[in-house]
């Protein structure tokens, strides 16, 4: 059983965790601190036992996680709001599913202009540059 090195990576650890569980069928809603790190040892994950109350704070501070109170600190319960949720699916998605998403649903004509231009002048420049090396 190893132990993550740094806060950052305790927080992707249980960012990771919750999110995992959060897509597991039949679950409550929510996860309790043994269950997050049971569920470390289970899958073989570093397991965030110094780090947790450090990386809980963050992650409750950012709004990437919320909470509540138990009778006793093994009761509290835990979960990604949306912005956590959104947080892991876009650093777990490829850099080529995030474009051709961007590509499908720009947010503006503007945005949609850009990326078009862009992806124009970087094929120009390239076959330029293909061209004048020969």
């Amino acid at each position: 059983m190893t132990e993550p090195k740094t806060t950052g990576e305790a927080i992707q650890i249980i960012r990771r965790v919750l999110y995992d569980l959060a897509r597991q069928p039949g679950w409550n809603g929510h996860a309790t601190e043994p269950e997050i790190l049971n569920y470390c040892i289970a899958h073989k994950l570093p397991v965030p036992v110094t780090l947790f109350e450090k990386a809980k704070s963050r992650l409750l501070d950012s709004g990437e996680m919320a909470m509540r109170a138990g009778n006793s600190v093994a009761d509290h319960q835990y979960w990604l709001t949306g912005t956590g949720d959104l947080a892991e699916e876009l650093k777990r998605r490829s850099w080529l599913e995030q474009v051709a998403a961007e590509l499908r649903e720009p947010r503006t004509f503007v945005q949609l202009l850009f990326a078009v231009l862009g992806f124009a002048f970087g094929l120009v420049s390239g076959l330029f540059l293909g061209s004048a090396s020969k």
